[in-house]
């Protein structure tokens, strides 16, 4: 079943960080003001009774757990495409533009375990780099690049994928 939660970081004098997090009800599109309000009136009553600063906040909508295991040998976690981007977005006002984004074309990666390599379509050939032309990678680029945002905050472009064969 698919759960919730909730974690807090708090920061202590010497800049120690230290976590605890606990489950809260299921987040829908119907409760997730309610849910934040009760997150918001939980942070002010912590910071009521600790001496530390708050670091982090986070609320997960969900967290499953599933156990199955791939069918394949080759889905291996030691071999990860190597997602290559970075922020594109230059101000975070347009078009005003008078929010400069100081993350703006900082390049990014993300690694993605277990990357299909049987199937050579996906890489260009004679190569280690993702195809992407193929439509597996053109819907690939097009999620990737409406929902994942860069650690500044701004919109992302895929520079180029890669295969990675060590673990990091």
């Amino acid at each position: 079943m698919p759960t919730s939660s909730y974690s807090m970081t708090v920061r202590d004098y010497s800049r120690e960080l230290a976590s605890f997090n606990f489950p809260v009800a299921q987040v829908t599109a119907g409760n997730i003001a309610g849910l934040l309000t009760l997150g918001n009136a939980f942070e002010v009553a912590v910071s009521n009774v600790i001496l530390g600063i708050e670091a982090k906040r986070k609320l997960v909508a969900f967290n499953n757990l599933d156990v199955a295991v791939p069918a394949s040998s080759a889905a291996q976690r030691e071999l990860a495409w190597v997602v290559h981007y970075h922020d594109n977005e230059q101000y975070f006002d347009a078009p005003t533009n008078s929010i400069y984004n100081e993350n703006y074309g900082t390049p990014e990666t993300m690694r993605i375990p277990t990357p299909d390599i049987t199937d050579d379509t996906l890489l260009q050939p004679n190569s280690d780099y993702a195809d992407l032309n193929d439509a597996r990678w053109v819907a690939f680029k097009s999620a990737f690049e409406g929902f994942v945002l860069s650690q500044g905050g701004g919109d992302v472009v895929i520079d180029y994928i890669e295969v990675s064969r060590g673990a990091k």
